[in-house]
């Protein structure tokens, strides 16, 4: 027999409009809105995803999906379409990124096994902090100026089994 891709729409009683769709040449199934908008999407183009729009069925507000490194990535969308938080896995590292509007990071958390790492960042871009943990067994913590200059250092690694506190003058 010969396989044929097709489409199956389940309608609404009276508002004759798609309730739920099963698409089989993109392996979708959607489900929508009474006002005949897309609100839900289970897919698998090349690998699972899960999409939820917001109310006006056009926005993008959560993805969950399996990526192609082996991992799994959670996206929550601002409604211009930018994501504003990530959640993501993969055979490497783990992390999780807070966004602004304009989609440029203010926070992030990776871990791997070389370490892991907090950072912050002010308002302007500019990173404000870092916290380090390495495979070397020590830590790190710096505290930057708006330039991007450390002012202060905390480290824990070395010096003779002991830390030390490093506070830089102006430049």
């Amino acid at each position: 027999s010969t396989a044929v891709n097709g489409v199956l729409n389940v309608y609404r009683t009276g508002a004759n409009t798609a309730g739920v769709t099963l698409t089989g040449s993109s392996s979708q199934i959607s489900t929508f809105g009474s006002d005949g908008l897309e609100q839900i999407r289970l897919w698998g183009p090349s690998y699972g995803e899960i999409l939820l729009n917001d109310f006006t069925g056009n926005d993008q507000t959560v993805k969950l999906t399996a990526n192609a490194d082996g991992g799994g990535s959670l996206f929550l969308y601002h409604s211009n379409n930018s994501a504003r938080a990530e959640l993501l896995a993969s055979s490497l590292y783990g992390g999780l990124y807070l966004r602004t509007t304009n989609g440029a990071t203010r926070a992030y958390m990776v871990g791997s096994n070389s370490g892991g790492e907090i950072s912050a960042y002010a308002g302007d871009g500019s990173l404000g902090a870092r916290i380090y943990g390495d495979s070397g067994g020590g830590g790190l913590m710096n505290l930057y100026n708006d330039v991007g200059n450390v002012r202060l250092a905390l480290d824990g690694y070395g010096y003779n089994d002991g830390g030390q506190i490093t506070a830089y003058t102006a430049a």
